[in-house]
């Protein structure tokens, strides 16, 4: 990999990235849920960021609800070629202030999900109190993370 040429990219809470290219995904997450897929076989993968755990009706179904993010993300790399058995997955946010409940419902939807899916969880970084800054590289499946007790708008700066 040379770092020059890597594209970066941000991703938003509400949106799914997924490349065969090589990208670096970078993410600031409180109670949202970042949940990456990566081919173990052909080497690419991406993210998806979401922030409700789930929606019931289609009028809502968007990336911004768990069940519909994973799902959406696993079907286009079925699409791509990827097989179930090749696709691990790993989890990131997902913390609560006291006294609220949202990130770890998140989490626990992005399980369910995955293990209904039949998808390896190779990692979980998530639940606490405590924000996440996240750098994750798709071609290798690596996370870096930092915890930060608040998450300002500055956190988001290069990226947004």
């Amino acid at each position: 990999m040379n770092d020059l040429t890597t594209h970066k990219t941000l991703i938003k809470p509400g949106y799914l990235i997924l490349s065969r290219e090589p990208i670096i995904i970078y993410a600031v997450l409180g109670s949202a849920v970042m949940v990456t897929m990566h081919d173990k076989r052909l080497h690419y993968g991406g993210a998806v960021h979401f922030v409700y755990p789930r929606t019931e009706t289609a009028d809502n179904a968007t990336v911004k609800y768990g069940n519909v993010s994973i799902l959406s993300i696993y079907n286009a790399m079925i699409q791509f070629g990827s097989t179930k058995n090749d696709i691990v997955s790993k989890i990131f946010g997902g913390s609560d202030n006291p006294g609220e409940s949202t990130g770890q419902a998140n989490v626990e939807q992005a399980k369910k999900t995955l293990k209904r899916l039949g998808v390896k969880l190779a990692g979980v970084d998530a639940g606490g109190t405590s924000g996440r800054k996240l750098v994750y590289f798709n071609h290798t499946n690596e996370a870096a993370i930092i915890l930060a007790e608040r998450i300002r708008k500055y956190d988001w700066y290069p990226y947004s």
